[in-house]
């Protein structure tokens, strides 16, 4: 089957070959862990319609999304920085086919911003190394552990795999 006008590369990580259902998941994910008042989007990326969006926002006017393929996991919050350019988040990189791991990794990306639509956490701001520009970063902690989502890094925990040894 050609897609775009492209043959498929068994090597690229889209649609092609994918066992773990990444748009039904997203769906779940963000119907368990946000509340009935937040207003979600759905939709495909225009480009890549094997990345997954989801995006959420409440009375307050906080705005933040999550984005899911077969090989990450993303999550952002919009609207700390004056330049909308600018955008916080994080992103898990997880290539495997486990979908309960998968799962875990994506609620976890969902608390974080659950808590940002919440109030919980708060915003500092630190300069940038390049620019001397004054950058956002959300901490809150969830559970015991502290996250970090900034422009460019961010601090995250990745939950225990089943089966792990460590």
């Amino acid at each position: 089957m050609i897609k775009h006008g492209r043959e498929p590369d068994p090597g690229r990580c889209d649609t092609w070959a994918v066992s773990v259902d990444i748009e039904n998941m997203l769906r779940r994910v963000v119907g368990d862990e946000f509340s009935a008042n937040s207003r979600v989007e759905y939709s495909t990326d225009p480009k890549s319609d094997y990345i997954f969006r989801a995006r959420i926002s409440d009375d307050s006017g906080r705005d933040v999304g999550l984005r899911a393929t077969a090989s990450w996991l993303e999550a952002n919050i919009w609207g700390l920085d004056p330049n909308p350019k600018v955008v916080v988040g994080a992103t898990f990189f997880d290539e495997d086919d486990d979908e309960p791991y998968k799962e875990a990794l994506l609620r976890s990306l969902a608390r974080v911003l659950r808590a940002y639509l919440d109030g919980r956490g708060h915003v500092e701001r630190r300069k940038s190394l390049l620019l001397h520009r004054w950058k956002p970063h959300y901490l809150v902690s969830i559970d015991g552990m502290e996250w970090r989502f900034s422009h460019r890094t961010a601090q995250m925990h990745y939950p225990d795999s089943p089966g792990s040894d460590f």
